[in-house]
């Protein structure tokens, strides 16, 4: 019911406006995680933040953190289009496939360097497309600061 709530405007409730707890909404993010990375809740990401990429964790393992009451904390609810979803993840899944490919490189640039090759990657994902107005709003705002 909930994961549909993301792709229908036919539905008695939203996902912001679900009455879920942090593990239920996280399974949401399940179920459209790209990155192949395992996700755990982390709501004190800061304000606007709905996902980060560690790609280093004090196990050595990598993870994706996500702000599973970002949303409903947002005015915007830009969770709530699934192709918004999506194509965050697209924008995670570049993250970890820099640090994938050459470690040290990825490690080396510039948080601005590396948050602007992650939203070229998202913005020529197939769903950007399909993502609302706020939503884009968002990404080039984002990009904008990151260009400074």
């Amino acid at each position: 019911m909930v994961a549909s709530s993301l792709q229908n405007n036919d539905v008695s409730h939203t996902f912001s406006q679900a009455d879920m707890t942090d593990n239920a909404s996280l399974n949401v993010y399940r179920h459209y995680n790209s990155t192949g990375l395992p996700l755990a809740v982390n709501n004190k990401l800061g304000e606007g933040v709905l996902m980060q990429t560690n790609n280093t964790t004090e196990q050595g393992k990598s993870n994706l953190e996500v702000n599973v009451q970002g949303n409903k904390n947002d005015s915007r609810h830009l969770t709530d289009n699934v192709k918004n979803v999506k194509n965050t993840f697209a924008h995670e899944k570049k993250h970890r496939t820099d640090f994938v490919a050459d470690p040290e490189k990825a490690v080396k640039r510039s948080i601005s360097k590396t948050e602007l090759r992650a939203i070229e990657a998202q913005k020529k994902d197939p769903t950007y497309q399909g993502t609302t107005k706020d939503y884009k709003n968002a990404v080039n705002e984002y990009e904008k600061q990151n260009k400074k």
